[in-house]
């Protein structure tokens, strides 16, 4: 095990990411977008390293503290992102374990749960050290370096060069040096027979002869500070960033990247007006105006959509940053009005940012907003929702132990919600409005835990098909117009899906065939369990067997059982299983293991007149 830095040296903690990076690249197939995180987090620290070099560099050949080229906010930021930073990657580092890599990965005890959280802990983060580096003070340089006019286009191109300069570099030893580029010296007074080498690799970027050569000075610094081995000192002072709670707030205020405004629900009276917000919010960006006036009246929505009655307004809406590594979410923002009241949104004002509750598991509702007429009743219906996993909301002011907003007048109340309070989530949510004395149900989640098609994993295929209302439909003869090869081409394959709805209800089990007309799951219709064994069979302590279908039959659990504790061998036959699963047709035998440390459900499978060995080590897929 290797240790993480023990000072706030970010160029030491890139390196540090890339040994964690290097260990997890032999993880399992299921971890390689994990592993991409974290490659990304490796060189925006790097990239910040770099700059951070550059910020020291003086025309005087001097050296100045990071206190005179950082504000105190920013140095003070900066330490609190290192730390962070460290603190992820030592979480990372320990969750491998002592093992060695990559096997001793193939045992990981994650849940996909954990492992979404973790990359959305890490996207969050490489989106604030973006937001951090670009807004470095850049100018304060450019007042000191006697570089031409295009100084600033000149910097960037530079930092591009040296932030590939770095990536390419890195060796198996994870050394900053690379014997491909010119070793360089410390200072320009130095001879330096390498320097034509480093121009032709420059003008790769963007940097002609006559700019590096008006920079020679600034480069020839820069170079060889950021090339220094990872064994070298670190710098003066430890750099250090901008803080969550500050800086997160101020970057959404800036407007200094490229920012978007996303209204995710808005509602006047019993009218979705999502839509017509969201086209409004963006004629306003497009004038580049900070503020947003409008009215909540029958011309601004196109109509009157519930005539002689007074109408009401709610809105959801946010600020995004989209950046290289991720996007920067700030906290949802509410608007409640009545008809007629005029509104003003103003997009300066700095917002905290999104931060997401560890306590919903996954599948569970969550409410982003509910109102009832222009009051706000989101804590009232979520705490029904969180007790229910089919919740069913009456519209009433005695539902919601509120006093009436508008008496003597209809009412509407408005729900929004999704079914994870990730910021990524919440740009996929459903709102429904009903009126006074009525009830809306919101649907459980459906999950797709596995599906497989003759031996093929379909499980995001058959995920995509999931509507807005938590239901699946599909044509079972048109299989392969969304899945592909066609696994046992000539033959007529089972369709298995293992779906679960809610986080509270058991698992269920969808058997058909090819040809045999539409598929559907649906909320409303009877548990589907006749597939499941009574009692799991356990192959290892790891791995147990759940459920297992012969053609289109569920299988004997006596004579399966004794096969895998016996022999971890299933003959595919008729014979064995005392049945012909399929009506004369040539079958498959489809096995489905759940690991009995994250939950995690796998389908294996094989054809008939083979025989079917279980793993005792958990499949990758």
């Amino acid at each position: 095990m290797f240790a993480p830095p023990g000072s706030p040296d970010v160029l030491a903690l890139a390196t540090f990411a890339y040994q964690v990076y290097d260990t997890y690249k032999g993880a399992p197939k299921r971890f390689k977008d994990l592993t991409g995180d974290i490659k990304g987090l490796e060189i925006l620290l790097r990239k910040l390293g770099n700059r951070l070099a550059l910020q020291q560099v003086d025309t005087t050949g001097q050296e100045n503290s990071q206190e005179t080229l950082l504000s105190s906010d920013e140095a003070a930021g900066l330490e609190q992102l290192v730390k962070q930073a460290g603190n992820m990657l030592e979480e990372l580092q320990q969750k491998q374990g002592y093992a060695s890599a990559p096997r001793g990965l193939n045992r990981f005890r994650w849940s996909q749960g954990e492992v979404d959280s973790v990359r959305s802990r890490i996207t969050s983060l490489c989106a604030i050290i973006g937001a951090f580096n670009s807004g470095l003070a850049l100018p304060n340089i450019a007042s000191r370096v006697p570089v031409i006019d295009k100084q600033q286009e000149i910097l960037d191109k530079l930092d591009t060069f040296l932030l590939s300069l770095n990536n390419n570099s890195l060796s198996s030893t994870i050394s900053m040096a690379d014997s491909s580029v010119p070793t360089l010296p410390e200072t320009e007074n130095e001879v330096n027979p390498e320097w034509p080498k480093l121009v032709r690799r420059m003008t790769e970027y963007g940097i002609s002869e006559a700019e590096a050569k008006q920079n020679q000075d600034l480069i020839l610094k820069w170079t060889a500070r950021a090339s220094r081995p990872a064994s070298s000192p670190p710098l003066k002072q430890p750099p250090t960033t901008n803080s969550l709670t500050g800086s997160i707030g101020a970057d959404l205020g800036l407007g200094a990247h490229k920012e978007e405004i996303e209204v995710i629900s808005a509602v006047y009276g019993p009218k979705i007006v999502t839509d017509i917000m969201r086209h409004i919010m963006n004629a306003h960006l497009g004038l580049k105006l900070t503020r947003v006036p409008f009215s909540a009246t029958n011309e601004t929505f196109g109509g009157d959509p519930w005539p002689n009655c007074i109408k009401a307004f709610s809105m959801v809406w946010r600020k995004v940053i989209r950046l290289d590594y991720g996007n920067l979410y700030s906290a949802p923002q509410k608007l409640f009005a009545e008809e007629g009241e005029v509104l003003t949104i103003d997009l300066s004002v700095p917002l905290p940012p999104h931060e997401s509750s560890e306590t919903n598991k996954r599948g569970s509702i969550y409410i982003l907003n509910a109102s009832w007429h222009n009051f706000d009743v989101t804590e009232h219906v979520a705490s029904i929702t969180a007790n229910d996993p089919r919740p069913d909301i009456m519209a009433s002011t005695h539902e919601f132990f509120a006093m009436d907003p508008r008496y003597g007048h209809k009412k509407v109340m408005s729900v929004t919600w999704t079914y994870s309070d990730t910021a990524a989530a919440l740009s996929h949510c459903e709102v429904r409005t009903v009126t006074e004395n009525y009830s809306t149900q919101i649907p459980p989640f459906l999950d797709i835990i596995c599906a497989n098609w003759g031996g093929l994993d379909i499980t995001n295929l058959v995920r995509a098909k999931i509507t807005a209302q938590q239901t699946l439909h599909f044509d079972t003869k048109n299989v392969w117009a969304f899945a592909s090869p066609d696994p046992l081409p000539g033959w007529q394959k089972t369709i298995s899906i293992l779906y679960q709805y809610g986080s509270l209800e058991p698992m269920q089990m969808l058997v058909t065939g090819e040809d045999s007309s539409y598929a559907t799951i649906d909320p409303g219709d009877r548990m589907r369990r006749n597939f499941f064994f009574s009692k799991s069979i356990e192959v290892t302590s790891d791995i147990r067997v759940v459920a297992a279908v012969w053609g289109l039959q569920p299988v004997s659990e006596k004579v399966f059982g004794r096969a895998v504790i016996e022999r971890k061998k299933v003959p595919c036959s008729n014979d064995f299983f005392g049945r012909d699963g399929w009506g004369g047709r040539l079958k498959t035998l489809q096995v489905f293991l759940q690991n009995g440390h994250t939950g995690e459900c796998v389908c294996v499978s094989e054809k008939e007149g083979n025989v079917l060995e279980i793993p005792t080590v958990w499949p990758e897929h």
